[in-house]
């Protein structure tokens, strides 16, 4: 009797191939500073682009940045000329030079001064009923050679035209607040008294944040197509 090879016994499985891992920070605009072809430096901010419908998703995001951009194309202390590359969701815009105010040093006390003109800016921005709501992040506020603040990153602006009165107001001073958070934080000896007052007093750390909502519907959407989020 001719014994037959059990393959089960025989054999060793296949062991599946790893699932490959997802980058960790895949999610975020590659940003780089190039030479454009008229010689001027531009940033270059491009989005990503998995697949499927988080397509649809990261197109909105860029698509809602130009359209800020380009509302706030006319004043001297945001990124111009901005341009949308719609077939590589590429954002591009003027490149500002200046130190991002995370990284300027913290024994150099900015003078009172920056503080006030990054709020006449802010203003200058709600008269056109324009909001920012992340001015409290320090890297959205740029510090020029000359010492003059420079914003940037206007994913999470809007324009609070069709918005009801007491909402504007409360993005306004949402702004104002963030501002003053800055101020506080990086030259609170430069920092009038009843500035200091007024932000101790009104101050609150808001957990609905436009980055903690980003990263909410991120979430929300890598678990809809199966990729585990970081």
């Amino acid at each position: 009797m001719t014994q037959r090879n059990c393959s089960s016994l025989t054999h060793t499985p296949a062991t599946p191939a790893p699932k490959k891992a997802t980058p960790p920070g895949w999610y975020k605009p590659r940003i780089r500073v190039a030479t454009s072809g008229d010689g001027a430096p531009r940033v270059y901010k491009r989005y990503p682009m998995p697949g499927a419908a988080a397509n649809a998703y990261f197109r909105l995001l860029a698509t809602h940045e130009f359209s800020m951009l380009k509302q706030m194309d006319h004043f001297s202390f945001t990124p111009s000329s901005p341009r949308l590359n719609s077939a590589s969701l590429t954002l591009s815009y003027s490149y500002l030079r200046g130190t991002p105010l995370k990284s300027w040093p913290r024994h150099t006390p900015l003078p009172a001064e920056f503080f006030r003109a990054l709020i006449a800016a802010s203003r200058q921005m709600h008269q056109h009923q324009l909001v920012h709501l992340d001015l409290g992040n320090a890297g959205n506020i740029l510090v020029s050679p000359s010492q003059q603040p420079l914003i940037i990153d206007f994913g999470s602006a809007l324009n609070t035209s069709r918005l009801p009165a007491v909402i504007r107001c409360w993005m306004m001073r949402k702004d104002t607040l963030g501002i003053l958070k800055l101020w506080y934080k990086f030259s609170r000896e430069t920092m009038p008294s009843a500035h200091q007052e007024y932000f101790l007093r009104h101050y609150r750390k808001n957990i609905y944040t436009p980055k903690r909502l980003k990263k909410a519907l991120k979430r929300l959407i890598l678990r809809k197509f199966g990729v585990a989020g970081r």
